[in-house]
């Protein structure tokens, strides 16, 4: 008999693990496939930005952090007294990366992001994520959209650039630095190509194309360029000609308005977006009918 009730003991006692541990699989979250580092400064005017950030899309789009990773990459500030404050902000939110170069407008425009990318080799390995974007902090990114746009149906490609296309630009293929995205792979070989031809002075975006262009790889067949429509990634301006509009309003099917360099334009932006996409409520309809461009006035009221 005493032998039963130990039998019978034993077994609800692995029954009870066995359902502790499938309740643990099940609820501990997996390190999301993407990486999204967007570029800061340490003035005060980008620390109230980056608070916008966290409070507006990645909030809204990437719920606890399950669609992506999200960190802040600023160089060495000048003082103390700004990396004193950077510190304590990262204590609070734990998402800003420091390079080891100096936050100045030279290295900003040309080789920050280059130089993060190679940071992912060497001291930020932990990052290492199957896809990386790199993004300005004057854009307001529908993380949720642009991952099951861009990212879920490209997951197995390798050698990948997505971005809008900026070839007019420069004689080459590369991709507007509002955003854009590099399968690991890519990111790796863009760090390897960088540290045999360290350009200092290219724009960062262009920097990309170029690289590649000097080391004879082009698409298709060294690597794929999956081009973002401009319906979806375009800068934003809210001018009044119905021409401009077209090209600039924030329309049905936006993933990523950018140069929201305006407090006022990136709030108003974040307002017409909720977890879905672009929705229309009363208040935009306004915004709509006073001719400010804001919205454009041929979309659905869902995207």
């Amino acid at each position: 008999m005493k032998n039963q009730s130990r039998i019978h003991l034993t077994i609800v006692l692995i029954v009870f693990v066995v359902v502790v541990l499938l309740h643990v699989i099940q609820t501990t979250p997996t390190k999301p496939i993407w990486l999204v580092a967007t570029m800061s400064h340490y003035s005060p005017k980008a620390k109230r930005r980056r608070l916008m950030i966290r409070e507006t899309y990645q909030r809204l789009t990437n719920p606890l952090s399950s669609i992506a990773t999200t960190r802040f990459i600023l160089g060495e500030p000048p003082t103390p007294s700004h990396l004193e404050s950077l510190i304590q902000e990262n204590n609070t939110y734990g998402d800003i990366i420091i390079l080891p170069i100096p936050e100045n407008p030279h290295t900003a425009n040309t080789i920050k992001p280059i130089t993060f990318l190679s940071s992912l080799l060497t001291t930020n390995t932990h990052l290492r994520h199957p896809f990386i974007s790199k993004a300005d902090d004057d854009s307001y990114i529908h993380l949720s959209l642009y991952y099951k746009t861009y990212i879920q149906p490209n997951i197995n490609l390798k050698n990948v650039i997505i971005g809008r296309n900026c070839t007019d630009c420069q004689p080459y293929l590369y991709a507007t630095g509002q955003l854009y995205t590099l399968s690991l792979d890519m990111s790796d070989t863009l760090a390897s190509l960088f540290s045999k031809t360290p350009l200092q002075n290219h724009p960062e975006d262009a920097l990309v194309g170029k690289l590649l262009e000097k080391h004879n790889l082009h698409p298709p067949h060294n690597y794929t360029f999956i081009r973002v429509e401009n319906r979806e990634a375009f800068d934003f301006d809210a001018r009044h000609n119905e021409t401009w509009k077209k090209n600039h309003a924030v329309r049905g099917g936006a993933i990523n308005p950018h140069k929201l360099k305006r407090d006022v334009d990136f709030l108003g932006v974040a307002a017409l977006f909720d977890e879905k996409g672009l929705w229309k409520i009363a208040w935009v309809k306004w915004i709509k009918s006073s001719g400010d461009g804001m919205y454009s006035s041929d979309d659905e009221d869902r995207a």
